[in-house]
């Protein structure tokens, strides 16, 4: 499936960004936007992304995937944990 390319958004996003300071309370906002960090930006838009991945998983695709998600899961969840405890207590006791 082909993406559908639409080169007027880009040209409409290079204007506003270009002319922001003229737009009176939709510049003041393309501002915010443009000083969003990447890690706001990750927090706002991963929670929607994730929920629509599992949306669209078909039933019989999880159903076979389900255990290995879940060993996979629980194992990274403890190795995580061990690490981090491990380097914690490392870190703060001398």
């Amino acid at each position: 499936m082909k993406i559908p390319y639409n080169p007027l958004l880009l040209i409409s996003g290079i204007l506003l960004g270009m002319n922001y300071e003229h737009l009176g309370l939709v510049g003041l906002s393309i501002e915010l936007i443009s000083k969003a960090s990447p890690e706001g930006i990750l927090a706002i838009f991963l929670p929607i992304l994730i929920y629509e991945s599992a949306f669209k998983t078909e039933w019989h695709v999880f159903k076979k995937l389900a255990g290995q998600s879940l060993i996979m899961g629980i194992l990274s969840s403890i190795t995580s944990a061990t690490l981090i405890m491990f380097f914690v207590k490392l870190v703060i006791d001398p």
